[in-house]
């Protein structure tokens, strides 16, 4: 089951506050959740957009150093 951490906590298994993880031991994860440590995650209605289409493109910053500086004649 997919749960999200409401407390941070370490032992067997450890999270921290808002982690979200699949947690598959029954065991473990009964204790948690009586113990109020996670709570399960809704799955999402929506499918996530794909990275490509999520990020729009950055410029690129020049590098330093790539201009050539001038030389003056003396």
């Amino acid at each position: 089951m997919k749960v999200r951490a409401t407390k941070g906590f370490c032992g067997p298994l450890c999270m921290a506050i808002g982690e979200v993880r699949e947690i598959t031991n029954e065991a473990y994860l009964k204790d948690l959740l009586r113990a109020g440590y996670v709570v399960p995650v809704e799955p999402t209605a929506e499918p996530a957009a794909p990275a490509a289409e999520a990020e729009a493109p950055k410029a690129e910053a020049p590098k330093r150093g790539s201009r050539k500086k001038a030389v003056s004649a003396k």
